[in-house]
């Protein structure tokens, strides 16, 4: 994760570097696949991280030209690697957050039960992008709503739900279980919903600076928001 840090603040064109950040996205959204909470025994695991580590492809990393680039990628899988083979089971490790990536039949279960819960449309929208009008939705602008509830407000009032994870699903696919504290609800170029287990509330997202909110979540932004109509969205 440092290092997927240091080659995306570069924030560089250069095909040698852009490349490196792609390689360890596509490698950490592969490992991540993987359940923390039900991990097979030391040797299995570090045998599929490394797998990861030399197969995980993405659309950026598939069919490059540039030498530069190739090299750069297979350089890149060679030091993640070796620090991985360096590893021991007796070797004591700080524990991360929980980020479970969705296999494509976790992503369809889930989507279809949020889709059939909260009428959302083809296309990856909901209010206000689709046009439907939803009487229990609520709409405000992403400025407002984040100065009214900013990020840990709202990790809070989940937290005072028995909420611990939460479910992300993204237009890019990038879909996910996450522990609550590393949650936060923004356009990132790839509109986005939450919710958690139970599926019964839901935040969306989306490219127009809109964030969208349903379910007994309504009730609470309201009751922590008082003039939570002063923040309500009106036109892209």
């Amino acid at each position: 994760m440092e290092r997927f840090s240091y080659w995306t603040n570069l924030n560089s064109r250069k095909p040698e570097i852009w490349i490196r950040y792609h390689a360890l996205r596509s490698i950490l959204l592969e490992i991540e696949s993987l359940d923390f909470d039900n991990l097979p025994d030391f040797d299995t695991t570090k045998e599929f991280i490394l797998l990861a580590i030399a197969t995980s492809q993405s659309l950026f990393t598939r069919d490059i030209k540039s030498n530069e680039a190739i090299e750069a990628l297979t350089e890149e899988r060679g030091i993640v690697a070796s620090l991985i083979e360096e590893w021991n089971s007796n070797e004591k490790v700080e524990p991360l957050f929980y980020r479970h990536s969705l296999s494509q039949q976790e992503i369809s279960i889930y989507w279809a039960r949020l889709v059939e819960r909260f009428d959302i449309s083809k296309g990856f929208c909901w209010s206000p992008i689709d046009g439907i009008v939803r009487p229990t939705a609520l709409i405000f602008t992403v400025e407002a709503f984040e100065k009214a509830i900013p990020p840990q407000k709202l990790r809070d009032i989940l937290a005072s739900h028995g909420i611990n994870r939460v479910l992300e699903l993204r237009e890019n696919s990038e879909d996910c279980w996450l522990d609550l504290s590393e949650f936060e609800a923004y356009y990132n170029m790839a509109e986005g919903f939450w919710s958690s287990q139970s599926l019964d509330w839901i935040i969306y997202a989306s490219h127009e600076s809109s964030i969208s909110i349903g379910g007994w979540l309504s009730t609470e932004i309201k009751q922590a928001w008082p003039d939570w109509e002063t923040g309500v969205w009106t036109t892209p």
